[in-house]
């Protein structure tokens, strides 16, 4: 799994998590990653073996403004 701001991509992106096997279900290819954000930009998440197929699948969002104090941002907005 990688990260980074979408700006980046492929080179400079960060390898977060990794998971080569050996595994005998799909879910055995499951990975988390989570990141606290302060930067305002265009960010992407990117895996490749999803579900255990020879496949890549990308995720790309913006963080468009800072969350107040104490509250956390998803893609619908703000949330305590």
């Amino acid at each position: 799994m990688y990260f980074g701001k979408k700006s980046n991509w492929p080179n400079n992106a960060l390898l977060v998590a990794s998971d080569y096997g050996p595994h005998t279900t799909t879910a055995q290819y499951a990975l988390s990653y989570s990141v606290t954000l302060n930067t305002v930009g265009d960010f992407r998440v990117e895996c490749d073996n999803i579900g255990g197929d020879n496949t890549r699948k990308r995720l790309n969002f913006t963080v468009t403004a800072f969350c107040p104090d104490g509250e956390v941002a998803d893609e619908n907005g703000y949330f305590s």
